[in-house]
């Protein structure tokens, strides 16, 4: 039961399987112009806004799980804890992996654009990551810009007071600067300056933006071409690539050229 239990844990974790969803239960596709098609994404996006991430562990977790299932001294079978006590379990036993280690599923990401990510009450970084990696990381968390082990990430506070970073409806476009300390020989402006390129390992780079510090992020899906400054602070100028996602999102309007509604 328990190399079952773990089995579905790892599967879930892979491929975000549904496993109590009945693979019949599909509904047709109807075409773009129906007007029910309509009503139906309406109602498929408010359900999937407020349905919570479901539990799941990567490979690395799951073997942790089973390790936790053979200790003779647990007070209660393994199948009655709670996710929130095997969690906790998990987090102790595992220390937190660098990004370089870490590798990231933008495909997983796509429900969420436009959206802010409020993983828990508290917000912050680490718990952000957390939700996107679906483990512990260890980070730098004044770090503008993350490099995992297939992508790179950004941060970007909309009221910085120094660097102007916007959002141009027009243009489609974003700006993001580096850290006055990082020139363009710097590992982390390499990375993101070559990411997308062939011999690069960096094939994702990913943008959360928040209104202010201690406000929840929100994410901005993938960022594409792009130009930059050769002087630090760089100045980069990428192409949202989700762009009609975005457009379409509420919660992302008053982003656009540093404008409320």
């Amino acid at each position: 039961w328990i190399l079952f239990e773990s089995f579905l844990m790892i599967l879930r974790s892979r491929k975000r399987v549904d496993l109590n969803e009945d693979p019949g239960s599909c509904s047709p596709t109807l075409e773009a112009d129906d007007p029910l098609s309509e009503t139906q994404e309406r109602k498929k996006r408010k359900t999937t806004q407020n349905r919570k991430p479901k539990p799941t562990y990567n490979v690395r977790e799951a073997l942790v799980v089973l390790w936790v299932a053979e200790q003779r001294d647990l007070q209660q079978p393994i199948h009655k804890l709670s996710y929130d006590v095997l969690h906790s379990i998990v987090r102790l036993l595992l220390p937190p992996l660098p990004t370089k280690h870490v590798k990231i599923f933008p495909d997983l990401l796509t429900e969420h654009i436009g959206r802010h990510i409020k993983p828990r009450e508290v917000v912050t970084k680490a718990a952000l990551l957390e939700f996107v990696c679906e483990s512990s990381v260890k980070f730098n968390k004044y770090a503008g810009c993350l490099v995992f082990m297939n992508a790179a990430v950004l941060f970007m506070n909309m009221d910085n007071p120094v660097y102007a970073n916007s959002f141009n409806s027009g243009t489609k476009n974003v700006v993001w600067y580096g850290s006055a300390t990082q020139g363009v020989e710097n590992s982390v402006m390499q990375a993101l300056i070559h990411a997308g390129e062939p011999k690069s390992t960096v094939k994702h780079v990913l943008l959360f933006c928040r209104a202010a510090q201690g406000e929840p992020y929100m994410y901005c899906g993938r960022l594409g071409r792009k130009t930059y400054t050769e002087k630090a602070p760089i100045e980069f100028k990428f192409t949202l690539m989700d762009w009609p996602s975005l457009a379409n999102a509420v919660e992302f309007k008053k982003y656009l050229d540093g404008e409320e509604d």
